[in-house]
């Protein structure tokens, strides 16, 4: 798409065309099927004053384009394993170097060096480091770090030895597993039910929307409705089934990787920290997608929250009050 602006733009323009992660993020912005987004939340837009640019379905289609993009299909080690994966938890410092009291809350990123060897061959290494250009970040502020023994840059090396004591407190008996496993499935059955009457009741109300927008363009056509009045059902009854079919969306994917995340949290459970240091790059991210969020570094380590159920394992190391409810993110 940026190679098809260059193309296009005039040459005295190119050096305004935008970076290509500023495309990929407007692309992904949900304002062009009518939502919008404010202090990382997903908001519904009122089509009267934000209507829809395109359907949600198109949107959709454009999203997964990008997932396929990104896989790694044939089991390669990715150059930048981590890629997204933190956010900066230093502190923005005034013009003297002292503490505001703001949060940076900026990506860390990895940026490639190029070494040459003595045989000739190039070797390529990531150094992953704050990305805030704009302000005065404590994490990217060497006079700060230096004298502390800490680091602006990290290695791959480096990043991974932080991340593995997510993995040391769980370890459980073949026991303990096999207690989860029927714990995991009895949940899940009581939630079939549950989500068998949820989504009747969501496929119902879509049928009688449907039904509704093409009785009223009958209507329209046949003059029995005015102009005005059509066009403000058919904007409220078209917005409501998008959020229906949004809504059985979510439930589906919610239902159909339930049991499967629910067998990897049990796997990982039984040897996480051994599987974690045999792992390459990849597996490494992707098992700890799996068990924390909000992973940000500060002060040379880094700081996250465990995800259900690991977060009562980790504290409790053991089956006592596993499972005290239902677990949104399973």
């Amino acid at each position: 798409m940026r190679e098809e602006l260059k193309a296009y733009q005039p040459s005295r323009l190119r050096g305004k065309i935008p970076a290509t992660s500023y495309l990929v993020s407007m692309l992904k912005n949900p304002f062009y099927y009518g939502d919008f987004q404010y202090d990382g939340a997903v908001y519904k837009g009122n089509p009267e004053y934000h209507p829809a640019l395109i359907s949600f379905e198109l949107w959709k289609k454009v999203e997964s384009v990008f997932e396929r993009r990104g896989r790694n299909t044939r089991g390669r080690v990715i150059k930048n394993p981590y890629s997204g994966l933190f956010r900066c938890g230093g502190e923005i410092l005034d013009e003297n170097d002292k503490p505001t009291g703001k949060k940076c809350g900026a990506a860390i990123t990895g940026e490639e060096t190029r070494r040459k060897r003595k045989d000739g061959t190039i070797r390529y290494h990531y150094h992953w480091h704050c990305s805030n250009h704009r302000n005065n970040c404590s994490e990217r502020n060497t006079a700060l770090l230096r004298p502390r023994g800490l680091k602006v840059n990290h290695t791959q090396k480096e990043l991974e030895e932080m991340m593995a004591p997510i993995f040391a407190n769980l370890h459980f008996s073949d026991e303990d597993c096999q207690w989860m496993q029927e714990e995991l499935m009895d949940h899940h059955n009581e939630q079939k039910e549950d989500h068998k009457m949820k989504s009747h009741a969501l496929r119902s109300r879509l049928t009688m929307l449907e039904n509704y927008l093409d009785r009223s363009y009958e209507n329209k056509l046949n003059n029995r409705i005015a102009e005005e009045i059509w066009r403000k059902k058919h904007d409220q009854w078209t917005l409501e089934r998008e959020q229906v079919k949004r809504e059985l969306d979510t439930m589906d994917d919610r239902r159909d990787g339930y049991i499967e995340r629910g067998v990897i949290c049990i796997e990982l459970a039984k040897n996480a920290y051994q599987t974690y240091i045999r792992a390459n790059s990849a597996v490494k991210r992707k098992m700890v997608e799996i068990v924390v969020s909000n992973l940000t570094i500060s002060n040379g380590s880094i700081e996250y929250d465990y995800r259900k159920p690991f977060d009562l394992l980790a504290n409790l190391g053991g089956k006592e009050n596993w499972y005290t409810g239902e677990d949104s993110n399973l």
